[in-house]
C-alpha cells in the first residue's frame, strides 16, 4: 500500500462523508484535502459542502512555469 505522503495518490479522488465523520476526524480529512482529495460532505444524505484544495494563485502558477523552464 502506498503512503499518504504521495501527493499524486489522492489527486482527483472524491469521497462522500457524513458530517459526523468529518467531526470525528477533521485533521485526517484536511490532510487528505491538502494532498488533492475532494470530499462531498453530507447531512441526512444530502450534499451540504464540498471540501477541496484551493486552485493555485497566479504567483504559484508563475513559479511552477519558471521551475519547468517554460518562461
Amino acid at each position: 500500500m502506498k503512503r499518504l505522503t504521495d501527493m499524486s495518490l489522492l489527486a482527483g479522488q472524491v469521497e462522500e462523508i457524513s458530517m459526523t465523520e468529518l467531526r470525528s476526524r477533521p485533521g485526517d480529512i484536511i490532510a487528505q484535502v491538502q494532498m488533492g482529495k475532494t470530499f462531498k460532505v453530507t447531512k441526512n444524505g444530502a450534499t451540504v459542502a464540498v471540501l477541496a484544495a484551493p486552485e493555485p494563485d497566479a504567483l504559484q502558477l508563475g513559479a511552477a512555469v519558471r521551475k519547468l523552464g517554460l518562461y
